[in-house]
């Protein structure tokens, strides 16, 4: 995925690799007292730690909630432009992560990994993840992930 950070960051949101043959944690049994946390794996392979908030798009860094410092932006190289300028939502909470799509034109999609369904999210209704859920915004996806510190 060529995705980077917008410029109105502090800092990047640090990048990790996630092994994919080691076990994950089922969602209820999740225990992020060790240190461990929420990864989105990228369509190219890499991994981005879900240090924060984030607001996906094209152009990220104009919209209010990274403007005033609440979420990171993640900007999302889409030749096609069947990502909006603002996309979607991530939202980290104790109990897991959300996505809300921001009324993109194009829409936002979900797989189930456990069916395998396929879900078109509501415009800007917050829709909780499973570990190993596929989000599509146009040709562009990644997956949840979780890992662990050792």
């Amino acid at each position: 995925m060529s995705a980077r950070m917008s410029d109105s960051t502090t800092a990047p949101v640090p990048t990790i690799v996630v092994d994919p043959t080691a076990p994950r944690a089922p969602d209820g049994e999740i225990d992020t007292s060790d240190g461990g946390g929420y990864v989105l794996i990228l369509d190219d392979g890499g991994t981005l730690a879900l240090a924060a908030d984030l607001l996906l798009g094209r152009e990220p860094a104009t919209h209010p909630d990274v403007l005033a410092g609440h979420r990171r932006g993640l900007l999302l190289v889409d030749e096609t432009n069947a990502v909006s300028r603002h996309h979607l939502a991530v939202s980290v909470h104790t109990g897991g992560v959300e996505v809300t799509d921001l009324a993109s034109a194009n829409g936002t999609m979900i797989v189930d990994n456990t069916s395998g369904t396929t879900s078109h999210l509501v415009p800007r209704r917050a829709t909780r993840l499973s570990i190993g859920d596929r989000v599509h915004l146009g040709a562009r996806w990644f997956q949840l992930g979780y890992r662990r510190n050792v």
